[in-house]
């Protein structure tokens, strides 16, 4: 081992042991129940998967000596029935003849429909060492008594002579009896085991290649999820597929055998995974949006120290009933764990062993526990056992409250049985808070039912407060406070771009590679969710280095230089004649040119089309890799060298620049040429990371020119056109199966139009005759030169400050100087000398022992201080107190500066904090007016708004092709719409109940001619008076969030409405009963629209109570489609125009107020500007705080109500409010 890399060793040693230490009082996770063992000392391929029957029998398969073998559980899972041959799967197909060498190799076990079990398998037989046979059969077999007793084996396959793999993870049963087998090898397949037909699944995403998937799931949406090494989804029954950005690709199939989709009962869907060969613990993930956005970081790992086998495995879960669920696994046997739901990200546990392991120390709790939460342990300590509940509360819940509200009516979704008695545990107070006001309202029991006896109310309202006091009690002498919390991303990238002087473009790159921030109460800036594990750490460090390697510079980057002077175009000039439709012999020719080829220049008469109506004004001049050229992240300068001939053209002529277009590093710029002939910019272009490129590297250059000059023949293009639409409906009809009498129609068809386009023999192009060439600019263009990487400024900013007196003085005393100086900023606080001793001696240890250079070891120090704890986490050490204490006044700037900015305090706030004046009301508040107009608050916009109004899950719904006025210019407006809306409230400090209607918008150009707003011309985003005309105002009608709550073809009311309850009102509705079914799209034959369908579902008595309240809620914003365009009609799922009925969007409010337009559903709810107040203002403190805001603070909230109706609900207030309260400045 180097020197060097012994040093970054003990670098990294010292850091995770400065971490541990700092972690040793927090308490361990809460363990519960152990894995069961099922089976043991077994080796090959196991694979075991687990189904359960409709009356909860769980069956688990895996394989034993090469044959499959069974086990089932009645009880949940907690003791499992011996073992026992499925004798079925030991008998050799008669397609593979009998050889020495051959394995049963285990595919899936899956409950039908109809209850049967179904088992899936591979018989291989492998003879290659003696005479090259090889050959392997798919088979099932099926049980209709719980796997007691199995059918003869049956044969799927072979397709075009050759014997199928083995089923991945599933099979998924097909609406017409059909079943869908994601096949370990080739694409997924429908099996009919009637007629044993096999068809293709046609599954593609954007690169319209076929994949191979281990999984496909359906959710009660009905949306589709396929999962290999991407996830992609579709809403159309599988005509067409969308790829899930957010979920986490791997980079082949094998790995992605590792995880496992499992559909919630209540929608939500739960991903199992591990990683790799060596892969330790279980994983778990939750979208709670029918698979359309993953936090992959946010992640449950359980048994963190077990070998759990992942790759070519997967863990294999199933839901036991509401609130369990269940995970075979492999570990050398196979084992079953059960979890509660609820607790599943609070478990951490361990496989049961013949020898007890010494009890864990508070640090290597931490070091074993995989994910910790950074909470308290005091408020669950101070809270008594609920022992009145069985005496006094059981009694009167099931005699007045489980009639209406238990399992099988659940009136309004309200199940008071699952409320839960651990008052401590997160909203539990708030529901039995709620109880206590409807029982003292006299609302429960309702009048119709027997009223309880005086002595039994008061015993049980009595109980009931006196667990509400418990838990406020516990709370106070907690402080209600999280010991410490870690920076997210964002915070962690704006703390290093104002402590290092870096610019932004350069510090977001480097910190993708820290893995993402969890979220809770819709916020990644709550310390309950911030775990920091090893992973966690080991990032910190990775990306760490890669900061201070661009802080710290001994010499410019090296430059790359690339001139594109079109030798290709040049050498082979455009081919006279072309093919008359690309794949056909026949050729014609092309006919007129829309550019020239000269010996210096090539003459361009008009852009190339974009095919983009986005770009409409704009055409394609060349486009090039520039991969040779753009190796780093940094700025390349781009030099065109082009003139125009103007022809008497006035319109300014422009250049627009891009870089990996539609793709993660997107750069575009819009720049004017410049008559001198040297058009000149400077862009900031993502290259490689660690060798991956994130988008295609490829520069695009577009003129601001389009004009028709070189047409399509017309007659010529017909045909084309015809062509192409008729190979599309051929392709349609093959995958749909149509009729054969259909398919001989269509090639009928395609036998005429190829005897037409065969019997072409005009050009392709003409000149066309309505213009005059002659008066059209032509842009003259000679070459396109890029370089780069360039360093704006030598030596940069984070350099020269560091190194403040310069390079040329290296002595250890410059070296403390320098981090004396660095550190308080760093750490946000005074710092010791012994603090300051340490890093001071990782540099001269990295000098004396590795023999770095001066600035090599001063990157090393750069580097602990980055990671360091003090860097890294929110200190406000409470020490042996119990009490609440003041903050500091350097805690305090950091609560100010985390909160507004989302960044480190700056000069003035640390200024302030060192005179002790920070503390000091007035000066306070005149911190936060000035905080609030610093172009810093953007980030407040950014992370709060950004999160709040669900911003950043825009562009995750990609909508329909019928939608055609939506394109990526409209996608991007939509997502800055509610953040410059929000901004104008904030900067204006505007009352609150803009939010929910206004008379004005934010808007640019793209999104004015979307809304039908006239006089918006360019880019930048403005306030512009609206009319009600418009239909719009405030953010529910904003297109961004219309778009999110649909699914890309149709409104999804339900959701919107659950949006509205939940974000405005902070009235989230109840997750739906059990098999309360879904509000499925039109089906051939039937034209409902989305009212009339949940109509229908209404009449469920289940589903009847919740959509009560939630339907009128949604339906009132029927008006926006599903790209938010205002409507008349129904429109999407097939209808167009004046075929679509009329839209009725009235309704009743929850408190009985009607109302029939849009226009009256908001002032419905300006009705309630109190409650919306309220639920703003706790939104809004929980995301300053970073903690859950509970019961326990409703005084507080009632106060910063009060505020905001004193103050005209304008926003301000309430920020200066939540500044000034008690928790916001205590510990």
């Amino acid at each position: 081992m180097s020197n060097h890399k012994f040093i970054g060793s003990r670098f990294i040693i010292v850091a995770i042991g400065g971490l541990l230490a700092t972690f040793a009082n927090i308490p361990g996770l809460r363990a519960e129940d152990q894995p069961v063992a099922i089976a043991t000392a077994l080796s090959g391929h196991i694979h075991p998967s687990i189904g359960r029957t409709k009356d909860g029998t769980l069956i688990v398969v895996y394989k034993g000596a090469n044959v499959l073998m069974q086990t089932r559980s009645a009880d949940g899972g907690k003791t499992w029935s011996k073992p026992e041959t499925i004798a079925t799967s030991a008998k050799r197909p008669d397609v593979i003849r009998e050889v020495k060498v051959f394995e049963v190799y285990p595919g899936t076990v899956d409950v039908l429909p109809d209850d049967r079990v179904l088992v899936t398998w591979n018989y291989i037989a492998d003879d290659k060492a003696k005479d090259g046979y090889y050959e392997r059969a798919l088979l099932y077999s099926i049980s209709s008594d719980q796997g007691r007793t199995w059918s003869d084996q049956e044969l799927i396959g072979p397709v075009d002579g050759k014997h199928l793999g083995a089923v991945r993870h599933n099979v998924l049963p097909w609406s017409d009896g059909r079943w869908l087998l994601p096949l370990r090898a080739g694409p997924p397949r429908l099996f009919d085991p009637k007629s044993r037909e096999l068809t293709l699944f046609p599954l593609t995403d954007s690169d319209k290649q076929q994949h191979s998937f281990q999984q496909i799931v359906r959710t009660p949406q009905g949306t589709l999820l396929a999962m290999g090494p991407v996830l992609l989804r579709s809403t159309d029954a599988g005509r067409s597929w969308a790829t899930v950005e957010t979920f986490r690709s791997v980079p082949d199939i094998d790995t992605a055998e590792g995880r496992y989709l499992t559909v919630l009962s209540d929608g939500r869907v739960l991903v199992t995974w591990g990683v790799g060969t060596a892969n330790k613990g279980l994983r778990y993930n939750v979208s709670a949006d029918d698979g359309l956005t993953w936090n992959n970081d946010n992640t449950t790992l359980l048994l963190p120290e077990t070998n759990v086998a992942a790759r070519y495995y997967s863990a294999r879960t199933v839901q036991l009933d509401d609130q369990h669920i269940g995970t075979v696994f492999v570990n050398g046997g196979v084992f079953f764990l059960k979890v509660r739901l609820d607790r599943v990200a609070e478990v951490a546990v361990a496989l049961p062993t013949k020898t007890q392991s010494k009890a864990a120390t508070p640090a290597n709790r931490f070091a074993n526990s995989g994910t910790v939460a950074l909470v308290g342990e005091q408020t669950a300590r101070s809270i008594p056992s609920n022992t009145g509940y069985e005496k006094t509360a059981k009694p009167f819940i099931q005699q007045h409250c489980i009639g209406c509200h238990g399992a099988e009516t659940a009136k309004a979704g309200y199940r008071i049985d699952l409320i839960g008695t651990d008052f401590s545990a997160a909203t539990v107070a708030d529901h039995w808070k709620e109880v206590l006001d409807r029982i003292n309202a006299g609302e429960m029991p309702p009048k119709d039912r027997p009223r309880p006896e005086a002595r039994q109310s008061a015993d049980f309202v009595t109980w009931v407060n006196e667990q509400l006091r418990q838990v406020d009690l516990a709370a106070k002498k907690a402080g209600g406070r999280i010991p410490m919390r870690r920076l997210n991303r964002d915070e962690y990238a704006n703390t290093v771009r104002d402590l290092l002087k870096l610019e932004e473009q350069i510090v977001r790159p480097l910190i993708e590679e820290l893995p993402g921030d969890g979220q809770a109460e819709g916020f990644d800036r709550l310390g309950v969710a911030l775990f920091f594990d090893q992973t966690q750490i080991e990032r910190s460090l990775s990306v760490a280095e890669k900061i201070v390697s661009r802080a710290i510079v001994t010499a410019p980057p090296k430059q790359n230089s690339f001139t594109n002077r079109f030798d290709i175009l040049r050498k082979k000039p455009p081919p006279e004649m072309v093919e008359v439709f690309p794949g056909f012999a026949h050729t014609i020719p092309r006919g007129a040119k829309d550019r020239i080829v000269h010996p210096d220049h090539i003459e361009h008469i008009q852009g190339g089309p974009t095919y983009r109506r986005d770009y409409d004004g704009w055409g394609s001049i060349d486009h090039f890799a520039v991969s040779q050229v753009v190796t780093q992240d940094g700025y390349y300068r781009l030099r065109i060298k082009a003139t125009v001939d103007n022809r008497g053209r006035t319109e300014p002529n422009k250049f627009r620049l891009q870089y990996a277009v539609d793709s993660p590093i997107f750069v575009e710029q819009e720049v004017p040429l410049d008559p001198s002939g040297t058009t000149e910019a400077l862009l900031f272009l993502r290259g490689p990371v660690n060798g991956e490129v994130k988008g295609p590297q490829v520069f695009r250059l577009l003129w601001n020119h389009t004009e028709k000059a070189v047409i399509n023949e017309p007659n010529y293009k017909i045909l084309f056109s015809k062509w192409t639409a008729l190979r599309g409906k051929t392709e349609q009809a093959v995958t749909r199966r149509a009729p054969q009498a259909d398919l001989d129609d269509l090639k009928k068809q395609r036998d005429e139009l190829e005897k037409q386009l065969n019997a072409w023999e005009g050009p392709a192009y003409i000149d066309n005759p309505e213009m005059d060439l002659e008066k059209l600019p032509r842009l003259l263009i000679e070459s396109i030169e890029i370089t780069g990487p360039i360093q704006k400024e030598w030596p940069p900013a984070s350099h020269k400050s560091l190194l403040f007196a310069g390079d040329e003085r290296r002595d250890d005393e410059y070296v403390r100087e320098i981090f004396a100086r660095f550190l308080p900023r760093a750490y946000r606080r005074p710092v010791t000398d012994r603090e300051i001793d340490s890093i001071v001696a990782v540099v001269k240890d990295a000098q004396s022992m590795s023999k770095l250079s001066f600035h090599e070891a001063m990157r090393t120090g750069l580097q602990r201080v980055l990671s360091a704890p003090g860097f890294w986490f929110l200190e406000e050490p409470t020490g042996e107190q119990v009490q609440p204490r003041p903050l500091t006044d350097y805690e305090l700037a950091s609560r100010l500066s985390y909160f507004l900015w989302s960044t480190m305090p700056d000069d003035e706030l640390f200024a302030l904090a060192a005179a002790g004046k920070l503390r000091d009301p007035e000066t306070a508040a005149k911190q936060v007016r000035r905080m609030i107009a610093d172009p810093k608050s953007l980030q407040l916009v950014q992370n709060f708004a950004g999160q709040w109004l669900s911003v950043r899950g825009y562009g995750s719904v990609q909508p329909a092709a019928e939608y055609r006025d939506y394109d990526k210019s409209l996608e991007n407006a939509s997502k800055q719409e509610p953040l410059s809306f929000f901004a104008e409230v904030l900067n204006q400090n505007l009352p609150i109940t803009t939010f929910i209607d206004s008379d004005f918008v934010v808007v640019n150009e793209r999104l004015a001619r979307h809304y039908g707003i006239e006089g918006v011309t360019g880019a930048e985003f403005r306030r512009v008076a609206i009319k009600p005309a418009n239909h719009r105002g405030g953010v529910l009608g904003m297109a961004g969030l219309m778009t999110f709550l649909a699914d890309g073809t149709r409104t999804l009311p339900m959701r919107r409405g659950s949006w509205v309850l939940r974000e405005l009102f902070n009235d989230p509705p109840n997750n739906p009963p059990p098999n309360a079914g879904e509000i499925q799209p039109n089906t051939s034959g039937k034209n409902l629209t989305v009212r009339e369908r949940l109509e229908l579902h209404r009449r469920d008595e289940v589903c009847a109570s919740c959509h009560a309240k939630l339907d009128p809620i949604g339906l009132a914003l029927e008006n926006y489609d599903a790209i938010g365009a205002w409507r008349e009609r129904f429109n999407g799922e097939g209808f167009r125009g004046s075929n679509g009925p009329l839209l009725d969007v009235s309704g009743t409010l929850p408190d009985g107020r009607k109302f029939a337009t849009l226009d009256e559903y908001k002032v419905g709810l300006l009705a309630h500007k109190d409650k919306f107040a309220r639920a703003l203002s706790a939104k809004l403190l929980t995301y300053a705080l970073g903690r859950p805001v509970g019961y326990t603070d409703h005084k507080l909230i009632d106060s910063l109500v009060d505020t905001l109706k004193r103050d005209d609900y304008r926003i301000q207030p309430l920020i200066h409010a939540i500044v000034a309260c008690e928790p916001f400045r205590h510990k």
